[in-house]
């Protein structure tokens, strides 16, 4: 039986798009010192998906120095993900979901060194970390072909 040309899916390598250092508390800078150019090794069928290198021990341990976090924006963490919430003022973590009551979503620290409470009412996005992957999986963008 022929397949349906919908059910045909392109997967595609996962772009690497930047660098971040994180501290204990989860909470992460970008590096925009540190250009990043290469994708990862491995596919998906998502388009939005990329990955976050990490610099240093911060997110340990969830990830350690020149890890990959794998960063899904379409899809919403469920409780038990890891996930990337930026804030309203622009500050940006990585916490443990752990769930939502009484207008509130509650985090966990990693490493389990407290929680975090953000309002429901706070407008801040909160993206799901799908994968953590080791640098062995990272491959540099192809140079251009000299003609």
């Amino acid at each position: 039986m022929p397949h349906s040309p919908a059910l045909l899916l392109t997967a595609e390598p996962i772009e690497v798009r930047a660098k971040l250092t994180a501290l204990s508390d989860g909470s992460i800078t970008y590096r925009s010192e540190d250009t990043v150019s290469g994708y990862l090794d491995m596919c998906t069928q998502h388009m939005s998906v990329y990955a976050i290198q990490v610099d240093g021990d911060g997110l340990a341990p969830l990830a350690r120095n020149g890890w990959y976090l794998i960063v899904t924006p379409d899809v919403g963490p469920k409780p038990g993900d890891y996930a990337l919430v930026v804030r309203e003022n622009g500050d940006e973590q990585v916490l443990e979901y752990l769930f939502s009551r009484g207008g509130t979503r509650e985090f966990m620290l990693l490493g389990d060194r407290g929680r975090v409470t953000v309002k429901a009412d706070e407008d801040a996005l909160l993206t799901t970390i799908a994968a953590v992957v080791s640098p062995s999986m990272y491959k540099p963008a192809a140079e251009p072909k000299q003609k």
